[in-house]
């Protein structure tokens, strides 16, 4: 087991590094000058030749991507075109949110999943069995951004009972309400998977001698 993880961890080095070199070339791979786009088209030369060698532009690719890669280690993710600030400082001012909407889409995902599972290895061998299933098969395929889409349609626009934007006024309520219809579209996909592994997980239980045991002495199949 110590090896594998040890493989697994080694091989996530060279994956970070392809996948930064990949992200990096899109700025050489993309049509127009990096300095015109961020300057815009009133830019004179003088401004756009400091730029770049603020940047490390007028380097080749390769010294500016050793430069990216130390700049990284050192904890600097460059400056956000859009925002003009620090990248770091933009991930940092919207990382509650995003740890937030992670672990209440993980709840419900948990809560959920684990309850059709249950259900599902209860009524084993059943019509309503068999809809869970497929219920649990269809969220799982369900991609984020579809299941997000069609609650906004259902429940935003259609009956008005959530909010399609924002997070709210800052009062607990209302930003419970914001984070009730991106927390659901999160755990769509999480909760067939959690669903199916409970499910499978429950009927290999229920086949134990001991519950077997069990159900001799007339204890009921929901306990």
């Amino acid at each position: 087991m110590f090896i594998y993880i040890t493989k697994r961890l080694l091989w996530v080095i060279p994956t970070i590094l392809t996948v930064l070199l990949l992200l990096f070339s899109l700025s050489y791979l993309l049509p127009g000058d990096p300095a015109d786009i961020i300057l815009g088209p009133r830019a004179t030369p003088e401004m756009a030749a400091e730029l770049e060698s603020r940047l490390g532009l007028d380097n080749p690719w390769y010294q500016s991507y050793l430069i990216y890669l130390q700049n990284i280690i050192k904890g600097d993710l460059g400056t956000s075109i859009f925002r003009d600030r620090s990248v770091l400082k933009v991930i940092l001012d919207v990382l509650p949110y995003t740890v937030i909407l992670t672990l209440a889409g993980m709840g419900l995902a948990v809560f959920n999943g684990i309850s059709i599972g249950l259900l599902a290895a209860n009524y084993n061998n059943s019509y309503f069995e068999k809809f869970l299933t497929m219920l649990s098969f269809i969220t799982a395929s369900t991609p984020t951004y579809i299941a997000g889409v069609l609650l906004i349609v259902v429940f935003s626009v259609n009956f008005n009972l959530l909010p399609s934007i924002g997070i709210g006024d800052g009062g607990l309520l209302d930003s419970i309400h914001h984070l009730i219809g991106p927390a659901l579209a999160l755990s769509v996909g999480w909760t067939g998977y959690i669903a199916r592994l409970t499910r499978s997980s429950m009927l290999e239980t229920l086949d134990q001698e001991f519950i077997q045991t069990e159900k001799s002495f007339g204890i009921p199949r929901y306990y």
